[in-house]
């Protein structure tokens, strides 16, 4: 699935602004003018040249590393920005882009000194703030992100692009109602803004807000017809209100612009299986695994739908798939158990849930499964231990009383397996 947020670029026109001129020279000029007209490679060679004449021209370091950065070489503007440190010092400018570029090579420690460095000699550089907020949301430090934002807004109310960046903070932070604020903002100053209208109908959805999730996945559509994940979207809102025909209807527009979407397919595999429509959700489960083989929940929903129809041996292919690309996944040792149980085979079965009790031991469901697999033994004590581990946990289900009853009653505690009943009839009359 494309990424959920549209992540901003940085942009070098603030401070090219800042950077030192150098007029008198005129090769200068020229590899300058090169940059200017977006002749980046020309660009580059041209203040190679000059360096090579005068190696000791930090502006000439400079501007190659915003050439370099605007194609993406980022390690080589990297090794530039620090020559022009070097010769120059710590300039602002410097700094702010050297920053910018740690920011792109993912090494944000790095970054935040440098930012932080700006901000301690000009605290209002507005620019530096936005920058620092991005590289936080990207290091995925979203508290901090947001501090900064929120400071953004106080000087500069207006700042671009501002609420959409702090929109995308508050969705990582689940406070999705606000976030939709935000884009409301964003979408003042950017009414026609395709992207903007798709990220509110997310956070819309996401904070529950279906039919005001669906309005602007329209509006997105309405501006870019041809993208495939707004019809996606707007296909799992309809669902969820229960518009079931206009969702499958969304569904397939997104699969006919597309019908390599693996995730397409597992979603309407989902909606299908609600329906009670298990042969046509698993017809869409083997077209998701045949796109995507790393598709472990695709994998992980075919077991279940093949397991409720009893083809066990199918599931438990489709399980030890699963574990080939998740090996420590307790939920499908577990499900594994019980299509062995199933099959009665229960010693296997009980292997099966002794590694999902490794994996987690806090789980009651698990405790209970390999109980009723040791009852099928007829190794009763053992059933009962485990009987009592699941209603230590959680003493709020009947059927582990209901199972611990027949324990006791199989090891002739006839008192106790009346009491554990009368204890699940209770709980069943309370759901």
């Amino acid at each position: 699935m494309m990424n959920k947020f549209i992540l901003l670029l940085f942009t070098f026109t603030s401070v090219l602004a800042k950077s030192q001129q150098n007029g008198n020279d005129s090769s200068f000029v020229k590899a300058k003018a090169l940059f200017d007209q977006s002749r980046y490679n020309e660009s580059i060679a041209a203040f190679s040249q000059l360096i090579s004449q005068q190696p000791e021209l930090s502006d000439a370091y400079f501007y190659r590393a915003h050439a370099e950065t605007e194609l993406a070489l980022y390690q080589k503007a990297l090794e530039d920005y620090n020559q022009a440190i070097r010769i120059a010092g710590a300039k602002t400018n410097f700094l702010y882009s050297r920053a910018n570029c740690y920011t792109e090579l993912g090494r944000y420690e790095e970054a935040l000194a440098d930012y932080n460095a700006v901000l301690q000699n000009q605290p209002k550089d507005t620019d530096c703030i936005y920058a620092r907020a991005l590289m936080f949301f990207l290091a995925e430090d979203h508290k901090s992100a947001l501090r900064d934002c929120d400071a953004l807004a106080e000087l500069y109310s207006n700042y671009p692009d501002l609420y959409t960046l702090r929109g995308n903070v508050k969705v990582e932070l689940r406070l999705f109602k606000e976030a939709t604020s935000d884009y409301s903002r964003s979408l003042l100053q950017n009414p026609n803004d395709t992207n903007l209208y798709y990220l509110r109908g997310l956070a819309y959805f996401d904070s529950e807000s279906f039919k005001e999730a669906i309005t602007d996945f329209s509006k997105a559509i309405s501006l870019k017809s041809s993208e495939p994940d707004f019809y996606f979207d707007r296909a799992k809102a309809y669902c969820a209100i229960n518009e079931i025909q206009n969702g499958l209807a969304d569904f397939a527009k997104a699969l006919e612009l597309n019908p390599n979407l693996s995730y397409v397919y597992l979603e309407r595999a989902y909606v299908m299986a609600d329906q009670k429509k298990n042969k046509k959700a698993i017809e869409d489960l083997n077209l998701a695994v045949r796109l995507d083989t790393t598709l472990a929940e695709a994998y992980f929903f075919r077991a279940t739908l093949r397991a409720e129809g009893k083809k066990y041996k199918d599931a438990l292919a489709d399980y030890t798939q699963c574990l080939k690309l998740d090996p420590k996944n307790k939920e499908v040792y577990y499900e594994r158990g019980n299509c062995k149980h199933e099959m009665k085979k229960f010693l296997e079965a009980i292997q099966e849930f002794n590694k999902a009790i490794a994996l987690d031991s806090t789980n009651a469901d698990y405790y209970y499964a390999r109980a009723l697999s040791k009852h099928k033994l007829r190794k009763y004590q053992e059933a009962l231990t485990d009987f009592h581990l699941a209603i230590k946990i959680n003493a709020q289900v009947a059927e582990y009383f209901y199972g611990r009853g027949n324990a006791y009653l199989a090891l002739g505690q006839k008192k106790e397996y009346e009491l554990d009943y009368k204890r699940a009839k209770e709980l069943e009359k309370s759901r």
